[in-house]
């Protein structure tokens, strides 16, 4: 985890609260740790992240005019999750990038 230089200025507030960022390495479609303790920030600001099918790099979440092809990342209170659809390009290998405000 390293403070990204952000800081964010809060509605009402004067001091700001900085930015940190997670990269999580991933390898397919599926559910992966990502051992943060989220109830302790003030929230997520990004998820963003890219990955190949061992030829071309996509973009996370990756969008496709054609919708089964598509590919979500979400986040949970412990994981990160990857769904692709039933044509979606295979994931070899890839990044997540949270970033999150510090409280």
């Amino acid at each position: 985890m390293i403070v990204t230089g952000e800081r964010w200025y809060l509605e009402g507030e004067t001091s700001g609260k900085q930015t940190q960022r997670i990269v999580i390495q991933i390898a397919a479609s599926g559910s992966f740790p990502h051992n943060l303790d989220l109830s302790t920030s003030l929230g997520v600001t990004k998820i963003t992240g890219t990955f190949t099918d061992g030829t071309n790099w996509y973009p996370l979440p990756y969008v496709s005019t054609t919708v089964t092809n598509q590919v979500s990342v979400s986040v949970t209170p412990t994981n990160v999750v990857i769904t692709a659809g039933s044509t979606a390009p295979v994931i070899t290998s890839g990044f997540v990038i949270i970033e999150f405000l510090s409280s």
